[in-house]
């Protein structure tokens, strides 16, 4: 793929390369028929030769359009051009084409140095925000690192690439090649460096790994190849932040140390809990998700090699809680604590076992009535056309969790909900989740630059934009032939709605010219002239005189077209036309 302009899909103009990854090179470009500016992601060649892959990829990229979150960069379109390689023959590139975030990726901010603890907690929130979204909708990213999260100029948190690295991993590629689709393996989990399957827990041990290199400045773990980095994901323990950054609190590096736990079973598990233990560290709050995880999963607390804090330190910072349930937080008890945990385990399994027979047979005995109380359960109200803040207040007055996404409408007004998921009259158990689908107004599209365009040309352009064609006028112009659009109302590059009306004036082919006679003829040629019109001069001798002096014009005023052709009668003193006719004095006319 070379840097020269192209059009994709017979819509998508290419335009600079403005960054390279595993997948493909991304472009800035054009949508032409919306006028807004799009990155274009065009995959490489090496990965567009299984026809699998390419149908995988499509499915996916249609899955990830599907997904509407303020923290995940949009995929409006994705296709397929035919091109011609490097050797003459025929060849298909598949694109994706993107929501253009005008920004930096936190790459680029960790090349300065660690984030300050509240712009990490804040930055990496956003994140767990996105894949909250994305996981409740079935879809793991797999490759989260700072070279795919986007912060936009106005502060905004953006996360690329969801859809593409499935398709990557679900697809016949090799081994090798797959590795390298998906990034480095700084930031894979313990699973995807063993090969095994990943799930939710995969993205959040990333995001762990993101928001420690964010802290700290550098990754948990780096060597000399991907392999001796991969081994450290599955066998090392990291060091703890704090040893790094002493400014980070010692309950945020627990939190991080949950996250990057080796066993998927003791990490968080939803981006909800680990994004809420950063809420309750930051706030210096005992955070509520990594005590029990720590406890019960030994891995996942701070040891020995983390340089955990002391006893007395962490009855200081309020952790009550976890020093009396987790005594292998002294190094020197931790051997005793293992052994303990395992003569204990074949009794828990009992216990677990137990419960699970007797939760089984009550569920039996009340099979056809409520699974759960009638008392927790609640009725999602009609919220259609209700303003948002008031239908969050009114849904989690009931104890449901809201989360909200923003969709286009012609009939709903901005910030106003459309509907909710589940519908209204749907009976929930209570903290369900409730999706509240949120207007922001009828589609925008920017008016385009029409002037100069003859008017079928602009009428098409206008009605290709979903906009109409509203009162056409007509103006004298000298600089426009008849038919040609002089300007437009709204003005080219206004953002306005689906279906608005553009008014256009147009060049009426003729124009008004004054007289003229009396003027000097250089005068009275420019003054025609600049109005782009022809002068047809013809002198009068005189013997006498005004020299000069246009005595006579045709045609002498009025609208006329910018082809006429005006004939100017002027004063020519020659003293010979008096000896000629010396009774006359002077010609007249």
């Amino acid at each position: 793929m070379n840097d020269e302009p192209r059009l994709l899909g017979s819509r998508y103009r290419v335009g600079k390369l403005i960054g390279r990854g595993g997948m493909g090179d991304v472009y800035l470009g054009t949508d032409t028929r919306l006028g807004r500016t799009v990155a274009i992601k065009i995959l490489r060649s090496q990965l567009t030769e299984d026809e699998g892959f390419r149908r995988r990829f499509r499915q996916e990229a249609q899955s990830a359009a599907r997904m509407n979150h303020p923290n995940i960069v949009r995929t409006y379109d994705t296709g397929e051009d035919e091109t011609v390689d490097g050797s003459g023959n025929p060849a298909i590139v598949p694109y994706i084409v993107m929501e253009y975030v005008e920004g930096k990726t936190v790459k680029d901010f960790i090349r300065s140095g660690a984030l300050t603890q509240n712009d990490s907690v804040r930055i990496i929130t956003d994140v767990l925000a996105a894949l909250e979204y994305a996981h409740a909708s079935g879809l793991v990213h797999r490759d989260i690192k700072p070279g795919n999260v986007m912060v936009s100029v106005s502060g905004f948190v953006k996360v690329m690439d969801f859809g593409v690295a499935k398709a990557v991993a679900d697809s016949s590629a090799t081994v090798a090649m797959s590795a390298h689709v998906m990034g480095t393996a700084t930031y894979f989990s313990p699973e995807q460096a063993k090969g095994e399957s990943v799930d939710s827990r995969s993205d959040l041990y990333s995001a762990g790994v993101m928001l420690y290199e964010m802290l700290t400045g550098q990754p948990p773990f780096h060597g000399d190849s991907p392999t001796a980095v991969a081994y450290q994901h599955v066998n090392t323990v990291p060091v703890a932040p704090t040893e790094l950054n002493p400014e980070i609190s010692a309950r945020l590096s627990l939190v991080v140390l949950t996250a990057l736990a080796k066993s998927k079973d003791a990490r968080y598990t939803t981006a909800r809990n680990f994004s809420d233990d950063l809420l309750y560290a930051v706030s210096g709050r005992e955070p509520r998700n990594a005590h029990l995880l720590a406890a019960t999963h030994p891995e996942a607390a701070p040891t020995e090699a983390t340089a955990s804090p002391a006893p007395s330190a962490i009855k200081e910072l309020g952790f009550d809680a976890l020093v009396e349930s987790a005594p292998n937080t002294v190094a020197t008890s931790a051997p005793k604590a293992e052994s303990k945990t395992r003569k204990l385990l074949p009794w828990i399994a009992v216990i677990v076992l137990g419960l699970a027979a007797a939760l089984s047979l009550i569920w039996f005995l009340n099979l056809g009535s409520s699974v759960a109380p009638t008392d927790n359960r609640v009725e999602i109200a009609d919220l259609s056309g209700a303003e948002v803040g008031d239908a969050r207040a009114t849904l989690e007055a009931l104890g449901l969790t809201v989360v909200t996404e923003e969709q286009e409408s012609a009939t709903v007004d901005a910030n106003r909900v459309i509907e909710t998921d589940p519908v209204a009259g749907s009976s929930v158990l209570k903290n369900t989740s409730v999706t509240v689908i949120v207007s922001t107004g009828p589609a925008e599209v920017s008016v385009p630059n029409l002037t100069g365009l003859s008017l079928e040309t602009a009428r098409t352009r206008i009605t290709d934009l979903g906009l109409t064609v509203g009162e056409v006028s007509t103006e004298d112009d000298a600089d426009y032939s008849e038919g040609t659009v002089i300007s437009s109302t709204p003005k080219s590059s206004t953002s306005v709605d689906v279906g608005s009306s553009v008014a256009l004036v147009v060049a009426s082919g003729k124009i008004k010219i004054s007289d003229v006679t009396g003027d000097s003829i250089s005068d009275a040629r420019k003054t025609l002239e600049d109005l782009g019109l022809s002068v047809n001069a013809q002198p009068l001798y005189i013997c006498n005189g005004a020299d000069g002096e246009v005595v006579k014009q045709s045609p002498r005023r009025g609208k006329v077209t910018t082809s006429t052709t005006v004939t100017l009668v002027y004063n020519l003193v020659d003293p010979t036309a008096c000896e000629s006719s010396p009774s006359s004095g002077a010609n007249t006319d």
